[in-house]
């Protein structure tokens, strides 16, 4: 008995017999297997495919484009640049504060004594206790046993006269009885003194401190008085103080103050006040 295993085409007819024989027999059942097979790796390959979706949705799974690209950061906000003044270039700085200067405000005398003429204050509403606009007799009552007009002889009856403490105070009033002027001057026989400007300045003042007082003085030109007069070194010097005029009138060129006039409606006494 021939015990050497079949070798070349012996073999390759013993193998295909075989095969043939075992799927003769077998082929039912193998089918059956397959089916069952197929749909089974079907049933796995969707659960797989579903679980492998899931976890690439759920990010338990990468993806190559998850896996490959770097995760995606906020954009920063740039940092600020610091500005560098050009070597060479001007450096402005904020300018210090500079006060501004108060107003220097207009000198005022101290109040008055109303028994002492010389502490009166001149000004461009009045003289003293007494004011422009104000009635005769409410302006001229706080005068009694200060100044007097007892000898007041004057024929227009819208001036008076008030003499006493070295002062003569000629009231001029309209027709209405309210007072519209007032002058002042000085009694030659006396050393009182009369009442004086804020400034400084009364009858007996020399020119040379008026003008130092008051730069902006300028001839008086309505008055009553002969043109010429009024225009020459004799006329008077004007200046505006409280809205009025106040003018001051000399006897002569080199000559002190005479006179103080103070009104609202004209810048120089009249040449008579009685007429």
């Amino acid at each position: 008995m021939d015990t050497e295993p079949p070798q070349g085409d012996d073999l390759q007819r013993m193998l295909v017999s075989m095969k043939r024989h075992v799927l003769e027999h077998a082929a039912p059942r193998r089918s059956r297997r397959r089916r069952t097979t197929g749909i089974t790796l079907g049933v796995v390959g969707v659960l797989l495919l579903g679980a492998a979706g899931g976890g690439v949705a759920f990010g338990v799974i990468p993806t190559p484009l998850t896996a490959d690209q770097p995760t995606a950061t906020a954009p920063s906000s740039p940092s600020p640049t610091a500005v560098e003044t050009p070597t060479g270039a001007p450096v402005v700085e904020d300018p210090t504060p500079v006060a501004t200067p108060t107003p220097t405000p207009t000198s005022t005398r101290p109040p008055y004594a109303l028994a002492d003429p010389s502490t009166w204050t001149i000004s461009g509403t009045e003289v003293g206790p007494v004011a422009l606009g104000g009635q005769l007799a409410e302006e001229t009552d706080d005068l009694e046993g200060v100044l007097s007009d007892e000898y007041s002889t004057c024929n227009n009856p819208r001036v008076s006269f008030w003499a006493g403490g070295g002062t003569l105070l000629t009231i001029i009033t309209g027709d209405d009885g309210r007072i519209e002027a007032l002058s002042v001057r000085g009694l030659a026989e006396t050393t009182e003194r009369p009442p004086t400007t804020a400034a400084g300045i009364r009858p007996g003042s020399t020119v040379e401190a008026l003008r130092a007082a008051y730069p902006d003085l300028r001839r008086s030109s309505t008055s009553d008085r002969d043109p010429s007069v009024a225009d020459d070194p004799y006329g008077g010097l004007t200046t505006t103080i409280d809205g009025s005029f106040v003018t001051f009138s000399t006897r002569g060129p080199d000559l002190p103050v005479d006179e103080v006039w103070v009104s609202r409606t004209r810048d120089a006494p009249p040449s008579e006040y009685c007429n």
